[in-house]
């Protein structure tokens, strides 16, 4: 399930828009909701280089596996229990779907479960 730390902001460039929310929170009410748990950061005090964040955190984990932010017009994805980037998408639904094992991967989601919360 998603928690959001919601603050009214307005907005800047390394600030998410309400679909950038809207598709973070659609994509933690599905499959990856069973695996994950999504958490946003959405501060209008924190500095703007910084900006709003999500970080994802499997399941029975307190250090977040994967973190995405708004940098202009683009969605940056890393890695943050290895600090690698994953790359830069067009937007947030983008970015998590890349999160997920390829469709041909996902025979079922009892063989999915196993290999997302070991990688």
């Amino acid at each position: 399930m998603a928690n959001i730390v919601w603050l009214p902001s307005s907005h800047r460039q390394n600030r998410f828009t309400t679909v950038d929310r809207q598709e973070a929170l659609f994509w933690a009410r599905g499959v990856a909701g069973l695996w994950c748990r999504l958490v946003i950061y959405a501060d209008p005090a924190e500095d703007e280089e910084i900006g709003d964040f999500v970080s994802i955190y499997r399941l029975g984990q307190s250090w977040a596996s994967w973190g995405l932010a708004r940098r202009n017009s683009q969605i940056l994805l890393w890695r943050s229990d290895h600090g690698v980037d994953l790359g830069s998408f067009p937007s947030v639904a983008e970015a998590l779907q890349a999160i997920l094992p390829s469709a041909a991967d996902l025979s079922s989601t009892a063989e999915f479960l196993p290999s997302v919360c070991k990688a």
